[in-house]
């Protein structure tokens, strides 16, 4: 039998990870690579002052502090960038990746459905598992090397950008390779006919049948208004509302007894 926690679970355990708080994860998590964008302003300023008066007026323990302050604070921005997107524990949805004829330029950014930005709470495991993709994607990071390309959108509509879910060397993911691999793992959960799409109504059913109220679901799904996903998951409201009676029923049958 299919089950979502099925899926996660092949799901996870088809995915290495680097183990949070970790020397390494701390590591990745400084972005090394970074470090030069520190370093050039001080080092062009050093040399304008060197050539300034051919040295005379140059102090080197100064020089060697501005470099480790400027280290110090990149590396700091880092964590501190890291730090509080995970802390608020909130992922925001503003755009998505479109795949447009190769004479238009292919893979492009474009809004939303609804042209709505999306600030969604995913559970605290959903967090875990984006922070371990985070940390694998810096290790990859720093094994490509100079190879590396954080994605440029071809429409130029954004600089380039740091994805979330890349390639070894930081390209987009391609569609039917994330359609094969969920092919592979639904299969292993007993569920070989599964869409990808078929997840979102999975959100979308565990949700409602676990308490979420229809506005939440809504938001969560990017649906217009609350009315359309009362219309898709009508089925759903309907059972809650035998749950409902049923549990009315036995807080009465209580009170009666007592």
């Amino acid at each position: 039998m299919f089950t979502f926690a099925k899926f996660l679970k092949i799901f996870c355990m088809d995915n290495d990870i680097i183990k949070i708080n970790s020397p390494k994860s701390w590591l990745l998590a400084a972005r090394p690579k970074t470090l030069s964008a520190a370093a050039v302003p001080v080092l062009i300023a050093t040399a304008l002052a060197w050539k300034k008066d051919g040295g005379e007026s140059f102090h080197c323990i100064a020089a060697v502090l501005c470099f480790l302050f400027a280290f110090i604070m990149q590396i700091d921005a880092n964590f501190i960038n890291d730090y509080f997107d995970f802390k608020k524990g909130t992922v925001t949805v503003c755009k998505q990746l479109q795949k447009r004829p190769a004479e238009a330029g292919g893979f492009q950014f474009a809004a939303l459905k609804n042209d709505k930005t999306r600030i969604l709470r995913p559970a605290p495991f959903v967090m875990d598992m984006l922070r371990a993709v985070r940390s694998k994607q810096a290790q990859r990071r720093l094994q490509a090397g100079d190879l590396w390309q954080d994605w440029i959108d071809p429409a130029k509509q954004y600089a380039a950008c740091r994805l979330v879910f890349t390639n070894t060397l930081g390209d987009h993911l391609h569609p039917q390779r994330l359609y094969a691999h969920h092919k592979k793992i639904a299969a292993m959960a007993g569920a070989p006919d599964a869409r990808v799409h078929d997840l979102r109504h999975t959100f979308a059913v565990l949700s409602l049948q676990n308490g979420d109220d229809v506005k939440t679901v809504q938001e969560n799904l990017g649906h217009a208004t609350a009315a359309f996903t009362l219309d898709v998951y009508g089925h759903v409201s309907e059972r809650m509302k035998e749950d409902s009676a049923a549990r009315m029923q036995g807080y009465f049958e209580n009170l009666k007894k007592a």
